[in-house]
């Protein structure tokens, strides 16, 4: 069955070199206070931000994380390309990625839920359409997840970013007690080497908790889905049976990183061998009411390597 070959979420010593879980390239576990940061002490909301002319970055491996593919060829490792999106005077967004920015006009808009021009596209994962994204009408009113298709020169990343006001560091510390988050989570898997471009997407409902006072954080995937893309088309959901665990990491700054853990279910139904995985997020919002973050994995199934990214968003119950 063509869904069981997938690999799902690990990390490789080069996954952990792009995910704070294993190794920070700066942002997997947050840290303390940066240049490329947006506030929302200071900013507000994301509409709010984004009206006001603010740039929203995601700066980090924990905010931006992609499959790669060069000359045609998926290779075996995610990336975490800049990402950052600023309104334009055009009605439409100005979008950034690994150096090479793309202006999309409002005639550039693609359905409902993005923007397309030539081979580079991004679309909301947060509202039900492009505008109520930009209008701050989403899924999280301090943070949002986009993702990506872009083509600079003979790279090509398909990824996703989240891009928000963040809570300060301060304001992390100052939390008291424990706070539980409810969301969702979805990655992207190829397989490595190959010039396939079939996707298996596998997503979930997600369930995090934080302990301020221990400085800890960790949560669960469960009732999880996978869908293969072959073709240009969508083949029907699978349920699986089994969840993902998001291992207990230290809260540093706003932000966390750890590792991913199939449980033995899970690794039974997909027959996955030699994964590894990690995860990376911060905390958006004045006082913490917001989660999101990455997920990277690399790993293989029925002999193929699979590489893959992902994203999880959540909000305090």
């Amino acid at each position: 069955m063509e869904n069981s070959r997938i690999w799902i979420l690990g990390c490789t010593a080069i996954v952990g070199a792009a995910l704070g879980g294993c190794a920070s390239t700066g942002g997997g576990g947050g840290g303390g206070a940066t240049l490329n940061a947006v506030y929302a002490e200071d900013a507000g909301t994301v509409g709010e931000a984004l009206a006001s002319g603010e740039t929203l970055m995601a700066y980090t491996s924990s905010m931006s994380l992609s499959a790669v593919r060069e000359n045609g060829v998926w290779q075996s490792d995610p990336a975490s390309p800049q990402f950052s999106l600023v309104l334009n005077d055009e009605g439409g967004i100005d979008v950034t990625i690994d150096g090479k920015t793309v202006s999309f006009t409002a005639a550039d808009l693609s359905g409902e839920y993005g923007w397309e021009s030539g081979d580079d596209g991004v679309f909301t994962w947060s509202a039900d359409s492009a505008q109520q994204a930009l209008d701050g009408d989403a899924f999280g009113q301090y943070h949002q997840v986009w993702s990506y298709f872009w083509h600079p020169e003979d790279t090509m990343y398909n990824g996703f970013a989240v891009i928000g006001t963040e809570t300060t560091p301060d304001a992390v510390a100052a939390q008291s007690a424990s706070a539980t988050y409810s969301g969702w989570a979805a990655a992207d898997a190829y397989f490595a080497g190959s010039e396939s471009d079939t996707r298996t997407r596998l997503f979930g409902d997600l369930a995090l908790a934080a302990d301020f006072d221990a400085g800890t954080i960790g949560g669960t995937m469960s009732n999880i889905g996978v869908r293969v893309r072959s073709d240009g088309d969508w083949g029907a959901t699978t349920d699986l049976d089994g969840t993902i665990a998001l291992e207990t990491s230290s809260i540093s700054g706003n932000g966390y990183s750890g590792t991913l853990a199939p449980d033995a279910t899970l690794e039974s139904e997909l027959a996955m061998e030699d994964f590894e995985g990690g995860y990376g997020g911060k905390f958006y919002g004045p006082d913490a009411e917001e989660a999101g973050g990455t997920l990277g994995f690399t790993g293989v199934s029925d002999g193929d390597a699979v590489v893959g990214a992902g994203f999880f968003t959540a909000l305090q119950d």
